[in-house]
């Protein structure tokens, strides 16, 4: 294998993310925090060393496909620990184990978080904290294909390792696909964010929950989160713009740009919303006359805390880990699901299950009629046989790792609740679980082991399991 390739791009990832902790230093300095040289120094530390692989004699940078595997799983492992720098810097809560924690948490847009007190932090780092989230939100290297030209031919092998498999059905170069993203996905920061300024949120908390939400990342920066707001105004608005963000991009973009892309994603998205009002009216009813007399309050936490978990964002207006049972299992259902396809949610992904939805629905007709020719189709496509078992096997791979995460974290010594929920939510970048570690709890008293199991089930989680597989093979590194 050519090691050279993959150094060169994972050093423009790092050299990215040094320009951004430097970005951030702007915010220290607006605000006059004198605490602002931190970042401002590992900002340059970070650069420098991104810089290096540059200094590299000439060579080719065309990419196969284990290069692209290499420098995506590299990119996913490096920039969440020079991420983590300013917050080792800044010290505190942020041990070098929660100061990673943070990070990867941040980057893969997980949410969860071991800080107990998030608004004593400086706005320096409250804002590196969002703007990595948002980094990560389409995906280092979609947000760098957006950026830069520098990726050229190799964009394809790269953004196709990055995002899921049923991703790219929409457009035919992956420039195209970043581009997509990119611009759907800052049109939908900066719309939100003036609506949030408009219904007097602060400008700050404004820009920052936009970041998180359209990542669908859900840090705060405040304590209550969601909840610090008390406003009818802001759930509704947040919560739409968390529906949003877990439906396909590209079904988005050719809502706006039909001309632009191919048709899809409608009957996704169609299935997805009669999902979460389906689940949403199953909580509702749970905790009505359990934990709210009324039906308007039921109404009011039971479906933004449902929508906030189904779309992997992870805000809470209420305390879900005290609520009646059958909430906390639809809750935890929709958390093991995620969102669709090709958006920044997270999870199994909801497409899959339509997909074996729909091989299901075809093999019981073919039951009855057994001489008939079925062709199920999945957004006006004929499904394949190889479609479903590769949905079928990542979901039998999924929930499995998800089984073995749960294992592992009871026999280090976690409850079993904090374990299962904890490895549902950073498996599926949900961020809270229940417990312990439920909406308005934290992973702060989380054993350094237990936090290391929570690191990889996030990446894991983000990348989809099989590029950190490949790399745990020895045919991988065989040349």
């Amino acid at each position: 294998m050519r090691y050279k390739v993959p150094l060169y791009y994972i050093g423009v990832v790092i050299s990215f993310v040094g320009a951004a902790q430097l970005l951030t230093a702007l915010v220290g300095w607006f605000y006059n925090e004198k605490s602002v040289v931190l970042i401002l120094a590992t900002g340059l530390l970070t650069l420098l060393v991104g810089l290096l692989p540059r200094l590299m004699k000439p060579f080719d940078k065309t990419m196969n496909e284990r290069s692209a595997i290499l420098t995506v799983a590299g990119a996913w492992l490096l920039a969440p620990l020079f991420g983590a720098l300013p917050f080792v810097s800044y010290g505190g809560a942020f041990s070098p184990i929660n100061a990673v924690f943070e990070s990867v948490s941040g980057f893969t847009t997980t949410g969860s978080s071991i800080l107990t007190d998030i608004e004593i932090l400086p706005k320096w780092l409250l804002f590196w904290r969002a703007l990595i989230s948002w980094m990560g939100g389409i995906g280092i290297i979609g947000f760098m294909l957006a950026l830069y030209p520098i990726f050229g031919r190799v964009s394809h092998e790269l953004l196709k390792r990055e995002s899921s498999n049923l991703a790219g059905n929409f457009m035919p170069r992956a420039r195209d696909v970043a581009r997509m993203l990119g611009s759907i996905y800052v049109a939908l920061t900066v719309l939100l964010t003036i609506i949030l300024i408009v219904i007097s949120v602060p400008v700050f908390d404004a820009i920052t929950t936009a970041f998180t939400t359209i990542s669908t990342c859900g840090f705060s920066v405040r304590n209550a989160s969601i909840a610090h707001y008390s406003s009818v105004a802001v759930e509704i608005t947040i919560m739409f713009f968390m529906l949003v963000s877990a439906i396909n991009f590209a079904y988005l973009y050719g809502l706006l740009f039909p001309q632009r892309v191919r048709k899809g994603g409608a009957d996704t998205a169609r299935y997805f919303i009669i999902f979460l009002v389906l689940f949403s009216g199953i909580a509702v009813y749970a905790i009505h006359g359990v934990n709210y007399s009324s039906w308007s309050e039921a109404l009011r936490y039971g479906s933004f805390q449902v929508i906030s978990c189904a779309t992997t964002t992870g805000f809470a207006t209420a305390d879900s880990a005290i609520w009646a049972s059958g909430a906390q299992l639809m809750i935890m259902l929709v958390s093991l699901v995620g969102g669709c396809v090709g958006s920044t949610a997270g999870g199994m992904k909801f497409d899959r299950l339509v997909l074996f939805y729909k091989a299901i629905v075809s093999k019981l007709k073919h039951m009855v009629h057994p001489q008939a020719v079925i062709i199920s189709r999945h957004e006006g496509q004929p499904v394949s046989d190889g479609m479903v078992q590769d949905a079928v096997l990542f979901l039998s791979v999924y929930i499995a790792t998800v089984g073995l995460a749960t294992i592992i974290l009871t026999v280090i010594g976690l409850p079993l609740m904090e374990s299962f929920s904890g490895a549902v939510a950073t498996m599926g970048g949900v961020g809270p679980g229940m417990g312990t570690v439920g909406s308005m709890g934290n992973y702060s008293s989380i054993p350094s082991g237990a936090k290391l199991v929570f690191i990889f089930t996030m990446l894991l989680g983000r990348m989809e399991i099989y590029a950190f597989v490949l790399l745990a093979t020895r045919n991988f590194w065989r040349k």
